[in-house]
């Protein structure tokens, strides 16, 4: 079977993952298994009901896994939970499949039509992973109409594979003679039909930052042209992804990173502050994870040889120099190794980055191409305007929710720019689900000239230096912080301020869109009205985008 997600995170309990195994096994064609496993732990409640999904051409099957011992008193059901706890519930692990079960099937009735999935056979079953069965039959977990034997599988069931086929086999017959009509067999077009309704449930990443509730749970769905990156990855080795900011293509690199696990893989960063903060906050093995400075520094030390390569913000080192270093690190080199190089084609080469374009053509050559365009990271108002000021197509965006509009600071004083921005921080906050710390201010200044703590000051809060991790610590809540748009680069947060757009920067239109790119909600623009009309004119009388 196809699993979805294809891997296990460390997280998943031993019985979890020896189902999923077992699943993987079974040679059942264009057959897929949904797992929950992989969702993040706030969405548990909401989707953690359901731990696997098999969909084939007999129809569809939920199942319940119970790990550890399980036992009934009367009643009352004794069981591990999620978080390996200890909890009682006078629901049977039955009732909670079922409970799961006919929820899915109401998703499925909306998404596919109710024909499509009544005419095949459908229903649940429970695994109790620990339990063999005579201990299952000696404690009164199975009888009756709350545990029937044919929907229970027990310790022995999990054996091997072939008992395990056996199982799965029969929970579909039992739901095959509770049918009023014959079973049809699903075609494989079918197949592909449920897999795709469902797969946006159960294939989940978790984004680089927090993002506010209103569109957050869209902004963590992938898109189309997500999973078919995921799926190059899975087939070819080596895949070269472009795609504008906010395409999701750090996000992807780090799920890359996870699905490479058994080949040994290294992911190298082309700037050092998105290397310490996936190190801080969004990868299980910090050691992996270098920028590419830092490996440039450690060649003399260097012990073996890595089985896999995974590479983001790949724009700043397209070089000679650069793609000789990483294939001395890399098992066959770039020639013949496995990569997956992530670059972004719009304004995020750093001055001081040695760009060659033929060097690109050749990882070209040599790769599979996948290409992001939709924008899944940003609201339309901000794709919208980004576009309108830059002239650089960061795609249109996936977000049906809405967000603020984009806002400018009123031409005008430097108090007066000072004083529209604490107004919009002030504004913002007046939402009980947005908290200071998901405020960040960037500026492209240095720190000693910054506006930040002027605007800090107006609004009546107090400022920190951001730093990888940031959101993660609960010392920050009441806190804004505070960048350069070049150390949050490759970074995401939920509202934005850029600030000190004056006629003393250099390259205002690479500023905007590095700095504008960041936010994932609300957006407030501090700039001086001839920098930004400047840009705009450049944008629209270029004709095209970048």
């Amino acid at each position: 079977m196809k699993m979805v997600p294809p891997t296990l995170q460390q997280k998943t309990t031993g019985s979890e993952a020896k189902v999923f195994h077992l699943l993987e096994k079974i040679d059942w064609a264009a057959s897929f298994a949904f797992c929950s496993l992989n969702l993040s732990e706030h969405e548990y409640k909401k989707w953690g009901e359901i731990d696997f999904v098999i969909v084939s051409s007999i129809g569809l099957l939920v199942l319940e896994v119970k790990g550890g011992q399980v036992y009934c008193d009367r009643g009352l059901w004794r069981y591990e939970s999620y978080k390996h706890a200890v909890v009682e519930r006078a629901e049977s692990p039955m009732a909670q499949a079922g409970s799961a079960f006919f929820s899915l099937r109401e998703h499925l009735y909306r998404t596919v039509g109710r024909r499509l999935i009544d005419q095949a056979v459908t229903g649940f079953g429970v695994i109790l992973a620990m339990t063999g069965l005579k201990d299952a039959e000696s404690r009164g977990l199975l009888g009756g109409s709350e545990m029937p034997p044919s929907l229970v599988g027990v310790k022995e069931d999990l054996s091997n594979e072939e008992l395990f086929a056996s199982l799965i086999g029969r929970f579909f017959d039992y739901w095959r003679t509770q049918m009023r009509q014959k079973s049809k067999i699903w075609s494989n077009q079918e197949i592909e039909e449920v897999a795709r309704a469902l797969r946006p449930w159960f294939d989940r990443v978790a984004p680089l930052s927090i993002s506010v509730s209103k569109v957050r749970q869209e902004q963590m769905e992938l898109t189309a042209e997500q999973y078919q990156v995921l799926d190059f990855c899975s087939a070819a080795d080596r895949v070269m992804v472009t795609g504008g900011a906010g395409c999701g293509k750090t996000l992807l690199a780090v799920e890359c990173l996870r699905r490479e696990r058994q080949r040994d893989p290294m992911f190298v960063t082309g700037t050092e502050s998105l290397a310490r903060h996936l190190r801080a906050s969004l990868v299980s093995d910090p050691s992996r994870v270098y920028s590419f400075s830092e490996l440039n520094q450690k060649i003399s030390a260097r012990s073996h040889v890595y089985g896999s390569l995974i590479v983001d913000e790949g724009q700043q080192i397209t070089n000679v120099e650069s793609l000789a270093l990483l294939s001395s690190y890399l098992v066959g080199g770039i020639e013949r190794g496995r990569w997956r190089w992530f670059s972004d084609p719009n304004n995020q080469v750093l001055p001081d980055a040695d760009f060659d374009p033929a060097q690109q053509e050749r990882l070209k050559q040599i790769s599979f191409p996948g290409v992001l365009t939709r924008n899944c990271r940003t609201t339309p108002q901000i794709a919208c305007t980004v576009q309108l000021l830059t002239g650089a197509s960061i795609g249109d965006s996936t977000t049906r929710g809405q967000g603020p509009e984009v806002t400018f600071a009123e031409p005008g004083s430097h108090e007066n720019q000072i004083t529209a921005a604490a107004s919009m921080i002030s504004t913002w906050l007046e939402d009980p689900d947005i908290k200071p710390s998901d405020i960040l201010l960037l500026s492209p200044k240095r720190p000693d000239t910054w506006s930040v703590a002027q605007i800090a000051e107006r609004v009546g809060l107090r400022w920190r230096l951001w730093y990888p991790g940031w959101g993660d610590s609960h010392s920050n809540r009441n806190c804004l912080g505070a960048a350069t748009v070049e150390e949050f680069r490759g970074m995401e947060s939920p509202f934005v301020v850029l600030c000190d757009m004056d006629a003393a920067i250099e390259n205002p239109d690479s500023v905007f869109y590095l700095g504008m790119t960041r936010a994932n909600f609300g957006l407030m623009v501090v700039a001086s009205a001839p920098v930004v009309q400047r840009s705009a004119l450049k944008a629209a009388s270029s004709g095209t985008t970048r």
